[in-house]
């Protein structure tokens, strides 16, 4: 079930939603707690693109600086570097374009049509209202991702403490070339996973933005429920069987 997750799997997930919803067989996805499951946890891997703007242009922003850090290994190691991961030829806006409009709008689309609508409605739209974002940004040809933030979501204007003249960035920057040499710059991570450190000079945690989803005119999505039926086996004991009669 985790491996739905896999982007090499993405497609397969899609393509089975359509196929339920062209032949009109939304129970058979309703009914299968496999399907549901496998659903509802690729609705959490991408959940970032649903969150408010603010929220999803932060983590939008660590993300692609953990992409560059692995490109700034790759590099140093005289490897060749991983698609989107190059931060001397960076394109966010037309990288995320591309992300929203290959997996993250055709999934979303036809997940609020099979299975949450119309409760979904809320966060379909803010998925829509966060591609937007994107795209102004690739009709602007805004490349940089501080630029993207700084004039496209203009999150100086929401950030704690935007007093401040110098804008610092939600993403961690690289502490030191390599490999992370210990738990305490890597964050405890194990080899071969994410090595994103926090510390930003410090051992405080990314600033926390201000604004929420009211401050912003945006109504917070609402809390999904999933009807479930579980038969639950009775504890009490079984009825006394009367001996025979001798």
């Amino acid at each position: 079930m985790v491996l739905t997750t896999d982007l090499s799997v993405h497609l397969q997930l899609v393509g089975s939603l359509k196929t339920a919803l062209l032949s009109q067989n939304k129970n058979d996805v309703m009914e299968s707690p496999m399907m549901m499951m496998k659903i509802i946890i690729k609705c959490a891997d991408i959940g970032h693109s649903s969150k408010a703007t603010l929220l999803h242009a932060r983590w939008s922003e660590l993300i692609i600086e953990e992409f560059f850090l692995q490109g700034d290994d790759e590099k140093e190691l005289g490897m060749e570097i991983s698609p989107f991961m190059n931060r001397g030829s960076e394109n966010s806006a037309k990288n995320q374009v591309g992300f929203f409009e290959f997996i993250i709008l055709p999934f979303f689309d036809v997940v609020a049509e099979i299975v949450f609508t119309p409760g979904f409605k809320p966060i379909l739209d803010q998925v829509h209202s966060n591609y937007n974002m994107w795209k102004k940004a690739e009709m602007l040809q805004l490349k940089n991702i501080k630029d993207i933030l700084d004039q496209v979501f203009f999150v100086d204007e929401h950030r704690t403490g935007s007093t401040q003249v110098n804008r610092t960035s939600f993403a961690p920057r690289h502490t030191g070339h390599g490999l992370p040499s210990s738990p305490t710059s890597s964050g405890g991570h194990s080899p071969g996973h994410s090595h994103t450190s926090m510390t930003m000079g410090s051992t405080a945690p990314p600033p926390l933005l201000e604004s929420t989803a009211e401050d912003m005119g945006e109504t917070p999505p609402p809390t999904l429920s999933i009807p479930t039926t579980i038969a639950v086996a009775s504890s009490a004991p079984p009825p006394a069987i009367p001996a025979p009669n001798v």
